[in-house]
């Protein structure tokens, strides 16, 4: 394994560069990233594997601008994030990244179209209603259109997450263990469309993952452990 502290190129939809994050507890700095450096391109799939408490979540949380690094660089589509006020960032996120969460995270009382058409109305984007109809039939959702999420399966409620984080066309998509609340057939699925998404839509993503069977999925590993990033 190489560790990854070269400089980035700025052709990256998301660039990380020598990533430090701590907490000061009392007189002690506790260092949860470490000199971390990863890269993105647009139309490139990368996971990150480690176990509990590495740092996969503040690493995720850093790329994804809800989190400040205490040193390094970060460039999201062309911005250098370190340098935008809270407001901006804000934006930024809510233009630029599309996010997937463990569970779904959909609102219980928002219809499949209400959900997407609630992410655009916060980024201030206009989306046509052919627009939100072609997206949800190409992840074979165009049927629930008018469903409640209490109404879809597991898998389901994950393509709509999918969705979701796609409507704005986003730089990035940022999954944080979309497989963890499905068996292994639908969490394959899962992976496979967002594969495929991130491939013929030409973003960057990034997973974090613990599960090992879906990897032969992505386009590159990096592990993660310590606080400290390698390239598998």
């Amino acid at each position: 394994m190489k560790t990854m502290n070269q400089d980035i190129q700025t052709t990256n939809s998301l660039s990380m560069n020598h990533v430090i994050k701590y907490y000061q507890d009392g007189q002690s700095k506790i260092e949860v990233l470490k000199d971390v450096s990863l890269s993105v391109k647009p139309g490139e799939f990368a996971a990150i594997v480690g176990p509990s408490g590495a740092g996969k979540s503040t690493l995720l949380s850093i790329a994804g601008a809800l989190l400040t690094p205490s040193e390094g660089r970060i460039t999201l589509a062309g911005q250098e994030v370190t340098e935008l006020s809270a407001k901006a960032r804000t934006q930024l996120r809510q233009k630029e990244i599309g996010f997937i969460f463990q569970n779904s995270e959909l609102i219980p009382y928002l219809t499949v179209e209400d959900q997407l058409r609630y992410v655009t109305k916060l980024a201030k984007l206009k989306v046509s209603d052919q627009d939100i109809v072609n997206l949800l039939d190409h992840l074979g959702l165009r049927h629930r259109l008018d469903n409640l999420p209490g109404q879809l399966s597991g898998g389901e409620r994950q393509r709509v997450a999918i969705a979701r984080a796609f409507i704005n066309d986003p730089a990035i998509i940022l999954a944080d263990e979309p497989t963890a609340s499905l068996d292994s057939t639908r969490g394959r699925q899962v992976v496979e469309m967002l594969a495929q998404e991130t491939h013929t839509n030409h973003k960057a993503a990034i997973m974090v993952t613990h599960d090992e069977r879906v990897l032969d999925l992505v386009d590159k590993i990096y592990e993660i452990e310590d606080g400290k990033l390698t390239l598998r």
